[in-house]
């Protein structure tokens, strides 16, 4: 069941996907704190996947596939690496949200310890509008959460009857589970379309065969939460609708990145992360003021790194000729199902 549900959701949210690009940057350099730095980056890792186009996908009919197994995972891997050197200041806003969810959607695994600063944390600074990670995370945390619900949420269910068990606690565990999984999509980017973000294909995906038991289910929105031991679908204020109960949907298409800025690198000046059993060294590009970003004010606490290493004054070739050896502290994700569920979100 859980299987099942997870591959397709991955593919809907994950919207559309450049798959034959031979370039791309979601990233502006202009915007970046190293703007030339990551231009020079941007330019390198395209002109290698081109090199790699043509000398690995020559004999290929369509050259498709080797596209995809040979060059576009490494070139997506190499993208985050110039943003997470050289546009550290753009880490939680949508544009660092699509680099990583290229990575998704290119490379067969995820890290195991999860993509850096991926989901951006609650109010951060020049974070995007809808934090669709923290959407498929949400729906992953439930997946776990039926589990460990229909295998006895209370411990006064202990002395039931398995029939009376069976009867009361398997159906109010799987509608906890359907609403807590619906509703994250509503309580986490409110203003969005959710037929946008593929909440309609998730929907069938997650009611399978039993989608005409979801109007039936009745409980109130404390009780998934409290009795049940679910996790609240989103932030502190999170709420578990019931059917045709759900908010108006949001009418927004496209996200937006919040106010705020990002004034300091949030690891320090060197940190690592690991991908593919490679480790990355990421060495943060010195502030140039030319930067659009530069010019902002405002910061967050959590975006303060304790590293005296903030204030790192290599110039971005050095930082770059550096390379990739070394591994990041990262948002805790459910990488186990990282890969199905992102495709319906992302």
């Amino acid at each position: 069941m859980l299987r099942k549900l997870v591959a397709p959701f991955f593919t809907t949210i994950l919207v559309a996907t450049p798959a034959l690009a031979a370039t791309y940057t979601h990233l502006d350099p202009a915007r970046c704190v190293d703007p030339s730095g990551m231009k020079k980056c941007v330019d390198k890792v395209n002109a290698e996947q081109l090199d790699c186009v043509k000398t690995g996908c020559s004999d290929e009919p369509s050259g498709a596939g080797c596209l995809e197994e040979t060059c576009l995972c490494g070139s997506s891997i190499s993208q985050m690496d110039c943003a997470l050197t050289h546009c550290w200041d753009q880490v939680y806003s949508c544009e660092y949200q699509k680099t990583v969810e290229q990575v998704i959607k290119t490379c067969d695994d995820a890290p195991e310890e999860g993509f850096p600063f991926y989901p951006a944390p609650i109010d951060a600074p020049n974070a995007c509008s809808c934090n669709k990670a923290q959407v498929v995370e949400t729906v992953g945390k439930v997946l776990e959460e039926q589990n460990d619900c229909e295998g006895g949420a209370s411990d006064e269910w202990e002395s039931l009857p398995r029939a009376e068990l069976k009867a009361k606690v398997a159906p109010a565990c799987v509608c906890c589970s359907w609403s807590a999984a619906l509703s994250a999509y509503w309580n986490i980017c409110p203003d969005m379309d959710p037929n946008y973000l593929g909440v309609d294909s998730f929907f069938h995906s997650l009611m399978g065969g039993a989608w005409e038991k979801w109007p039936k289910c009745k409980f109130d929105n404390s009780t998934c939460h409290t009795e049940y031991n679910y996790t609240l679908p989103g932030n502190k204020d999170a709420k578990f609708f019931e059917p045709g109960k759900f908010p108006k949907n949001g009418t927004h298409t496209t996200m937006t990145n919040l106010p705020g800025t990002i004034t300091s690198p949030i690891s320090g000046a060197t940190f690592t992360w690991t991908m593919n059993s490679t480790a990355h060294t990421i060495t943060a590009a010195g502030v140039q003021t030319t930067a659009a970003s530069a010019s902002t004010t405002g910061t967050s606490e959590n975006t303060t790194p304790t590293s005296a290493g903030a204030q790192a004054t290599e110039s971005s070739s050095e930082a770059e000729d550096k390379g990739n050896n070394a591994s990041a502290p990262v948002p805790r994700t459910w990488s186990i199902m990282w890969l199905g569920l992102i495709f319906f979100v992302l």
